[in-house]
């Protein structure tokens, strides 16, 4: 009981996160009751109870608030039933793949998998439309998806719910499985996740089994009545009700007994899924094929020409040399008209949708990537855009174009064909770069402003000038916003008063550091902020966004997993993730790489070989109360700034804040190009003996330093020194590495093996009340070598040196300088 009651505690808890528990429904002594539950211990009280002897069901949409349901703590009040009239909103459409088998039974495995099959090839088929955002989940018997929506409860778009239902149903439901039709009223209820499915008698081959959420899926990600619309016009379902107010678009045909061609089909015995009617063609997808009976999955069509042709078959192989001849044969069908497959007749004057949709893609300029990446050369509202042409802001574009010609929706089918007919051209071309907001040619940087003029920087040797026409090709994306026009100014200066740091040492790296996030392609430390709280980290997090790469979401969460990362980084120039607790070994690992630049490959979606690559080298900025990195080797790619606390009296509103910035903007960006222009004619020339992690940086920094009057020396020493302060913070955080420091504070040598050391080192932690059950504290001796390593050259920097000698028996020895 405990046990469940746990289970059953985590899934209450993720079906609120979710809006998805309102009212409960359980059917105990056989009457079906509805509860609204205000006490949650109560709650699972009653579903440890009653689970497994009836079935527990939840409202899957939000009640009205002024709704008045009594609220109940116990089962046997009871409640009202909820009906469609009493749902606010729908927040979820629940598409249902039940089994098909006899009532009042439990499916089989076999009968489950089934199920299975069909729910992932409605995903995938929903994701190739744009609608993602879904939670998917085994109802017991068969798979539930539930979509995601925000749609309003009305009559107009409960039609539409249930015709988009029902347009799944014509296209995925089979002799096994299918798509429930009648789940689309507001009230639907679903099952209690993580109850069991109570359904006939509990049997070995048809057992019961327990309901569960399997994939929660992007919150974030919502449909709109419009994608449901789009849906159920790609499918080409039309209801009842709308067949009955079509106009027909040319006089139906008729046979010796003035019947159509539809009648006479279903006279035949042959059933019609649905139809679509088309500009010049009526399409019927029928059922099951008229010449092999097995082919249950739509695959078979007639089609009726406005010009009297007639065309059938079937999309197997096996059924290609089969023609509306042979049907008329098999079935005796007798219908009058130019019965004929010889579809050459039909109107060669008119082009089709695919011809138009192909046409345009024909004439559009297009670049391809080093990564393979494919690009279109746009006119976007009298701007010069790049987009890629996977994009969904590419395929809305070429949906506009077409309507634009025929005042007409193209089909998603049609706009793939475009896609793919501009990735193969693609092949032809050399590669290009492309950037986005900066990037390098012919060691000229280019900088884009993203104006409806489209206008870029350009800076070189011989200083910054504004142009229309730049050898690269930028991309962008939808929060990039335009940046001011800059405007001639010498001094970096005109930062000091936007950033507060409690050493100066802080500040002079910042500047540095800000001036290089402008130079593409170097490697460049992340720039951790710090501080306590109401030192303005955010606020300046978001200043150095705005001076950089100006967008309307300036800072966000870090992602959790590292695909969500990597998408980040490949689609950002600048990325600043804000308020960070910890961040887990993966994460760490692919901050390095984005730092140091490297790729990151990942499978793309529903193919089993193909791969996905990422290529980045981006500027990155973190911030937190306490230092965020703590891995030694993410903290060597950093440098740690600590914000000072202003003080209430010298605190000013965001608002004002923002109006002094933008009326410096432009000044801003004078002064950093003028400064990267007159760096560039230092740079080559700078020879370090001393360099630091990043060598870009530190030659980059110490020229930028050298031009804007700070002095190269003073930045080597404060970014020495901050590495020196990251090594040391490496090592505090390091349980392993706290002790080292402690143990060696009373010898100068000492050599045995490592279950020796660990014994050292657990009597030493005792001692300095070092937490020896966190994840880094190595739990057995054979790990102690593996933490040593992780810290080894941080301890090295500070004068412990560690050997780790291979033998017969493994010994380590440390030695500590003087």
């Amino acid at each position: 009981m405990a046990h469940l009651k746990l289970n059953m505690s985590h899934t209450v808890s993720t079906l609120k996160k979710y809006g998805m528990v309102n009212i409960v429904y359980m059917s105990p002594n056989g009457k079906v009751k509805a509860v609204r539950y205000d006490d949650e211990t109560l709650l699972l009280n009653d579903l440890a109870k009653y689970d497994g002897r009836c079935n527990i069901y939840i409202t899957l949409n939000p009640i009205k608030s002024d709704l008045d349901i009594e609220v109940s703590n116990t089962f046997a009040k009871g409640g009202k039933s909820i009906s469609d009239k009493d749902i606010a909103r729908y927040v979820f459409i629940l598409i249902d793949l039940d089994p098909i088998r006899e009532s009042k039974t439990s499916s089989t495995d076999e009968e489950h998998n089934e199920a299975k099959v069909m729910l992932e090839d409605i995903k995938k088929y929903l994701v190739s439309m744009g609608v993602d955002g879904f939670i998917t989940a085994s109802s017991g018997n068969g798979w539930h998806l539930l979509l995601r929506v925000d749609i309003v409860n009305n009559v107009d778009n409960v039609n539409t719910v249930k015709m988009f239902l029902k347009s799944l149903d014509s296209k995925f439901s089979n002799d096994k499985v299918k798509v429930d039709i009648t789940t689309g009223n507001p009230a639907r209820l679903t099952r209690f996740y993580g109850t069991m499915t109570c359904k006939g008698i509990n049997t070995e081959d048809r057992p019961h089994r327990r309901s569960a959420i399997i994939d929660i899926g992007n919150p974030n990600k919502y449909s709109s009545i419009e994608d449901l619309q789009r849906i159920i016009d790609d499918l080409g379902y039309i209801s009842n009700i709308k067949r009955q107010n079509i106009v027909n678009i040319y006089p139906k045909r008729k046979d010796n007994n003035g019947l159509t061609l539809e009648k006479c089909l279903i006279n035949a015995g042959i059933n019609i899924s649905h139809k679509k009617i088309e500009d010049d063609q009526t399409i019927y997808v029928l059922e099951r094929c008229p010449f092999k009976d097995r082919h249950t999955d739509k695959s078979a069509y007639v089609i009726e020409y406005n010009n009297g042709n007639i065309h059938a078959g079937c999309h197997h192989d096996s059924c290609s040399k089969n023609n509306w001849n042979t049907l008329k044969e098999l079935y005796g069908i007798n219908y009058s008209g130019k019965n004929t497959d010889n579809i050459a007749e039909k109107d060669k004057t008119k082009e089709t949708q695919e011809e138009i949709i192909l046409g345009i893609a024909d004439k559009l300029d297009i670049y391809r990537t080093n990564m393979d990446e494919v690009y279109v050369k746009l006119n976007i509202n009298n701007r010069i855009s790049h987009l890629n042409a996977g994009s969904d802001k590419f395929k809305r574009w070429i949906t506009l174009e077409y309507y634009s010609k025929t005042k007409r929706m193209p089909s998603t089918e049609n706009i793939g064909k475009a896609v793919n007919l501009i990735k193969a051209k693609s092949m032809l071309k050399d590669p290009v770069i492309i950037g986005k907001r900066c990037s390098v040619i012919d060691e000229n940087i280019y900088y884009d402003l993203m104006n409806n003029k489209g206008e870029v920087v350009k800076i070189s040797k011989d200083g910054w000038t504004i142009i229309t026409n730049p050898k690269c090709i930028f991309d962008s994306n939808t929060s990039m916003k335009e940046q001011v026009r800059p405007i001639e100014h010498e001094s970096l200066d005109i930062l000091d008063k936007y950033f507060r740091y409690k050493d100066t040492n802080h500040l002079i790296l910042q500047k540095i550091a800000l001036v290089s996030l402008f130079i593409d392609n170097i490697q460049r430390p992340i720039c951790v902020l710090h501080g306590e709280k109401g030192s303005a980290k955010t606020s300046t997090m978001k200043l150095i966004r705005n001076i950089v790469d100006p967008s309307s979401v300036p800072t966000t969460s870090l992602p959790r997993t590292v695909d969500d990362l990597a998408v980040t980084l490949s689609n950002q120039y600048l990325i600043c993730f804000d308020n960070i607790d910890r961040i887990s070994n993966d994460i760490s690992d692919l901050l390095c790489t984005a730092v140091t630049g490297g790729g990151y490959a990942k499978r793309k979606l529903y193919t089993d070989s193909e791969q996905q690559v990422m290529y980045f080298k981006k500027g990155i900025v973190l911030n937190g109360i306490n230092v965020v990195a703590t891995r030694p080797d993410l903290l060597d790619r950093c440098i740690l700034l600590e914000l000072e606390r202003i003080p209430s009296s010298e605190r000013i509103g965001e608002n004002e804040l923002n109006n002094r910035i933008e009326e410096d903007m432009p000044k801003i960006l004078g002064a950093i190009f003028t400064t990267i222009s007159k760096a560039m004619n230092k740079y080559k020339s700078i020879k370090l003996n001393d360099l630091g992690r990043l060598t870009d940086f530190t030659r980059w920094g110490y020229a930028i330093a050298e031009v804007s009057g700070i002095g190269g020396d003073v930045f080597l020493n404060a970014y020495l020194n901050n590495q020196n302060d990251s090594n040391y913070e490496a090592i505090q955080s390091n349980p392993v590495g706290e002790a080292i420091i402690k143990f060696m504070e009373s010898n100068r040598k000492w050599d045995g093996t490592s279950t020796e050391l660990l014994k050292e080192l657990i009597k030493v932690a005792e001692e300095e009340n070092i937490n020896v059950s966190s994840s880094g504290w190595p739990k057995a001796a054979n790990s102690l070598s593996r933490r040593l390593n992780e810290i080894k050259s941080n301890l090295q920097d500070i004068g412990i040196s560690i050997q780790i000698v291979k033998g017969k028996e493994r010994k380590i020895i440390i030695s500590k300088q003087d």
